[in-house]
């Protein structure tokens, strides 16, 4: 009998801790707020994940004696930006011949291959150093759920979708990676089973590290797959890579300065018009570790007509540690966006 209590103690420690709750009121902001997810809001979560100013140590760390390191090296301005650096080798520059052109666009694909690689690493890093998800994003993850929102992150991990996996709620006890995704796969082409809706729109508008497609320079119609993401509690004694199999490559979109190629696709421009929409329409945007650098033209441009949209001011929290990227948004946004600066610390 003695035996028999202890094996029953003992699965029930081995069992995946679940937030629960029955009653948590939404307030009257609910399906109104959205979230602007920056590198700085993955960094919160765990000191492995990288920044953009440390991107560039992290990919050559992880090539370590690969000749490609040497070819990055001698790359102009690839320590000094590197947002540049990939732009100059994703285009065809009109000087060069085919042969050189070609080179570039190798080494371009081979610097995608070692972002995916670097991410997938800090993730793992960042689940092993805190094998129970941090109990303030199971909070923020919850009050998102609760309060229908709408998630427009440039990350490309997925320890946010690890950590909605910890939910549980009265009508849907358990969620699934399918239930977070966010492009639409018809019942018939998915493997992994009919999504439940969430709660919360995640809309991932550079990609992930659990999509892929077939690797084509043309994206148009191009098919989009996604693999299944752990939920936290599982994801460090039970974590794979994930796979890129049947020669697929990962589906990310690298920080480059022009991003045109990607958004032949129709998924990913759709992902991008739910976003523009949501910003809209948004009664509060809390923006948490983006700082609206100078050359991302794209985001500023979306944000700026998504102003356009609207009839009323709305106020645009900035929760960042550097008072600098407060002073970008005072420049970068119209006033339709009311700049709060009470959580830049």
């Amino acid at each position: 009998a003695r035996s028999k209590c202890i094996l029953k103690l003992v699965n029930r420690m081995n069992q995946p801790r679940r937030l629960r709750f029955s009653n948590v009121p939404a307030d009257g902001y609910s399906g109104q707020d959205v979230f602007l997810l920056g590198a700085g809001f993955s960094r919160a979560i765990g000191e492995s994940m990288p920044l953009m100013a440390g991107l560039t140590d992290a990919i050559l760390g992880t090539l370590a004696d690969d000749p490609l390191a040497q070819a990055l090296k001698e790359l102009a301005c690839f320590d000094s930006n590197f947002e540049q650096a990939l732009s100059y080798l994703s285009e065809a520059q009109p000087w060069l011949d085919e042969s050189d052109r070609l080179r570039n666009r190798a080494l371009f694909l081979d610097l995608t291959d070692a972002i995916h690689k670097v991410i997938v690493y800090a993730q793992n890093e960042a689940v092993r150093h805190s094998p129970d998800c941090p109990g303030w994003l199971l909070h923020l993850v919850l009050w998102m759920q609760r309060n229908r929102t709408s998630i427009v992150t440039l990350n490309y991990d997925t320890l946010l979708e690890s950590a909605f996996l910890e939910l549980s709620i009265p009508e849907h006890p358990r969620f699934e990676s399918w239930d977070f995704r966010s492009f639409t796969v018809l019942p018939e082409a998915s493997y992994m089973g009919y999504p439940q809706d969430p709660g919360v729109k995640l809309l991932k508008l550079h990609g992930s590290v659990h999509w892929t497609y077939s690797g084509t320079d043309h994206f148009f119609g191009e098919s989009l797959r996604d693999g299944a993401v752990r939920r936290w509690s599982s994801a460090l004694n039970d974590y794979i890579p994930f796979a890129l199999d049947e020669g697929r490559v990962p589906l990310i979109v690298p920080p480059t300065l022009n991003k045109n190629r990607y958004f032949e696709n129709e998924k990913v421009r759709h992902l991008w018009r739910c976003a523009w929409l949501a910003l809209a329409g948004a009664r509060r945007i809390f923006c948490i570790g983006y700082g609206m650098p100078t050359g991302d033209l794209l985001m500023q441009s979306l944000l700026n007509d998504a102003a356009r949209l609207r009839k009323s001011q709305a106020p645009f929290y900035i929760i960042d540690r550097s008072a600098d990227v407060a002073e970008r948004y005072q420049r970068a946004l119209p006033a339709t966006f009311v700049i709060n600066t009470k959580y830049v610390r």
